[in-house]
């Protein structure tokens, strides 16, 4: 059953997202206006708090702090003999700045912009807070 208050929209590799304390660039996979999903080459601790740095496709950076609300071992790469885990981690904002929040708006319409539907539940979520 779906929790989510609003929908991720895939990010289509077009966003990266370090987490401060891992020094780790990863791929974003999908994203809202309330959180996003990667991969890590390691398991988060669930309830954990993380900063974030997103990185978007036109150079802009924001920071944000998100708390884990999954995370699940996906697959596994053989790095040479060695195998790495890999796992889609899920992660809700917590507070977001009116900066941020344009940027990850911006970013959003820019890869969704032919779902006007999804966009307006985003800015209504924002409108409400």
């Amino acid at each position: 059953m779906e929790k989510r208050f609003l929908t991720r929209i895939p990010a289509n590799s077009q966003c990266r997202a370090e987490i401060e304390s891992y020094n780790q660039l990863s791929i974003v996979k999908n994203m809202s206006a309330d959180g996003l999903c990667f991969e890590t080459a390691g398991q988060l601790a669930k309830n954990g708090t993380y900063k974030i740095t997103l990185n978007f496709p036109d150079n802009n950076k924001i920071k944000v702090f998100a708390e884990v609300v999954w995370s699940e071992m996906s697959k596994v790469l053989m790095v040479g003999n060695t195998p790495v885990h890999i796992y889609e981690t899920g992660m809700k904002f917590q507070e977001i700045n009116g900066r941020n929040k344009e940027s990850i708006e911006k970013f959003l319409t820019i890869i969704d912009r032919k779902s006007s539907k999804k966009l307006s539940r985003f800015l209504n979520f924002f409108n409400k807070k």
